[in-house]
């Protein structure tokens, strides 16, 4: 069954990857719920997930790598472009965006396969990761709120 199980995994891993390459160009629609809904949601379930395993990390150190991770996430965010069209205020990808995805994505990955479970070394990279994405969309949806506001 466990063979299976990583079988899928694989497959799932391998589909995201292909996703991503093949739509990384494309202009989505900022809409600012959808993303606070999903990042405050994946926040709860890193944190719920961290508190199950009774916080290997210490608090601080997960507080301070979620920080850590939303300042590198405000930086990281410069490489989403956000602009005004025809559909409404979109954003893209740019090839900076995608190396960084698939650096993290192949770091997060690479760490399981080598010690075959999950260490507290990718339980900090999976807070730092989702850092990164509240400081990146955090300064989407800044951008968002600026462009919105001029009435553009």
């Amino acid at each position: 069954m466990f063979s299976l199980l990583s079988f899928l995994c694989w497959l799932l891993l391998l589909f995201s990857i292909y996703l991503m390459l093949r739509t990384w160009r494309q202009a989505r629609p900022v809409k600012p719920w959808h993303i606070a809904i999903g990042q405050g949601l994946s926040l709860v379930a890193l944190w719920l997930y961290t508190a199950l395993t009774g916080f290997p990390l210490g608090g601080g150190s997960w507080l301070l790598l979620l920080a850590v991770g939303a300042a590198g996430g405000a930086v990281y965010g410069g490489f989403v472009k956000v602009q005004q069209s025809p559909q409404g205020i979109v954003m893209t990808y740019t090839i900076w965006y995608l190396l960084a995805w698939l650096g993290l994505l192949a770091l997060t990955q690479l760490t399981t396969i080598l010690f075959n479970q999950v260490p507290v070394l990718l339980l900090g990279l999976s807070v730092l990761s989702l850092g990164l994405n509240l400081g990146l969309n955090g300064r989407v949806l800044h951008r968002y709120q600026r462009l919105h506001g001029r009435g553009v």
